[in-house]
């Protein structure tokens, strides 16, 4: 076998290494299939909501008059205002306090996400373990943003926001990505093993020169 350091050479060690090359890339394969099988199913529920414009309460709007700018008004049920309030970890208390069985459920991995179309609508997305569950916190947390305006007196529009398609259980659990966990194992299983065995063969290559 010619140990040119060249394409060929490359080429010359993966037909010499092909079968434990292959046994590997088989191994991982198998593996990412096993896992992504056995990934419990997780499911989506999305609630859009509505967002509009709306005056600021007693506290934002005295501040505009001590500023000098009595006729000004804060945009305060703004996309970033209502997405750090979804966000906040007071709406996450919350949460718990109203669906006193998510302390009861390990592992029950409750994600929430909140997206700005840019066209006058948020979406609310949350995930987590059971659908029905999952389709009322979405909701909840649509509603629970006219309570915590309420209390922290950010607007006085009433409500906050309105909603506009309301969450329902989802009808099958999201996507396990079982090809694309497939693909990258044996890909990086390929090229990893291939780094590997080239290794090996360059430090013989190596000794048989100082030979």
């Amino acid at each position: 076998m010619s140990y040119d350091i060249d394409i060929l050479y490359y080429f010359n060690i993966v037909k010499k290494y092909r079968k434990k090359i292959f046994f590997f890339m088989i191994i991982a394969v198998a593996i990412a299939l096993i896992s992504g099988l056995l990934k419990r199913p997780v499911y989506t529920s999305r609630c859009t909501i509505l967002l509009q414009e709306s005056s600021p309460g007693p506290s934002l709007s005295n501040l505009s008059k001590f500023m000098g700018f009595p006729g000004f008004t804060f945009n305060t049920s703004s996309a970033n205002t209502i997405i750090s309030i979804v966000k906040s970890r007071r709406m996450m208390e919350d949460i718990y306090l109203n669906f006193g069985e998510l302390k009861k459920k390990s592992g029950f991995d409750l994600k929430i996400e909140v997206y700005d179309t840019t066209q006058g609508t948020l979406i609310i997305d949350v995930k987590g373990r059971e659908p029905k569950l999952v389709s009322d916190i979405a909701n909840f947390c649509a509603k629970n943003l006219d309570a915590i305006n309420a209390e922290l007196d950010l607007t006085m529009q009433r409500p906050m926001v309105k909603i506009l398609d309301s969450a329902i259980p989802a009808l099958g659990p999201d996507s396990r990505h079982i090809v694309q966990r497939i693909s990258i194992a044996a890909i990086f299983t390929f090229l990893t093993v291939n780094f590997i065995f080239f290794g090996i063969e360059y430090y013989s290559l190596l000794v048989n020169r100082k030979k």
